[in-house]
């Protein structure tokens, strides 16, 4: 139970969530849905990198037999704990309201508290996936009138 309990909560970093709210945001808020895709760009953007020159092992050691695997089977930093900090992030600035930015934050640390317990993280891997996360939020947010330009610019309103 607790197991089941620990997967679903993890999800809320994953990428279903984070693609299922980005389709909602297209039909709501179009320059909201940008930020949303520029997020999940930048997650890989920083994670991929990371596993490919700095590769750390899972508590729970995965195989792996091309370079695609060992991407996935690398552990720093959560890419959970990454999508999960943008996502959570960018939602709470986009209502900006004191409740949104308390449930993100909640989100995000038992999204990381869920990834080390499934063992699939080190600590230092959720700490790392929160500065990354936090890193590429904040500068989505300094992006953001650019990301907009160049979305019109590609013909999308």
């Amino acid at each position: 139970m607790r197991s089941e309990w620990f997967r679903d909560i993890t999800s809320l970093g994953g990428a279903p969530v984070y693609i299922a709210i980005a389709v909602i945001a297209l039909h709501t808020d179009v320059h909201f849905f940008y930020r949303l895709v520029a997020g999940f760009l930048f997650s890989y953007l920083f994670v991929t990198p990371f596993r490919i020159l700095f590769f750390r092992e899972r508590p729970e050691r995965q195989n792996y037999s091309n370079i695609m695997h060992k991407i996935d089977a690398g552990s720093f930093p959560s890419q959970h704990v990454t999508r999960g900090t943008i996502l959570w992030f960018l939602v709470s600035s986009f209502f900006n309201t004191p409740i949104f930015w308390i449930i993100s934050i909640i989100a995000i640390i038992l999204i990381a508290y869920t990834r080390i317990s499934l063992k699939r993280h080190h600590k230092a891997d959720a700490i790392g996936g929160f500065i990354a996360g936090l890193i590429a939020f904040f500068l989505i947010l300094y992006l953001n009138p650019y990301i907009a330009s160049a979305a019109q610019s590609l013909g999308f309103p």
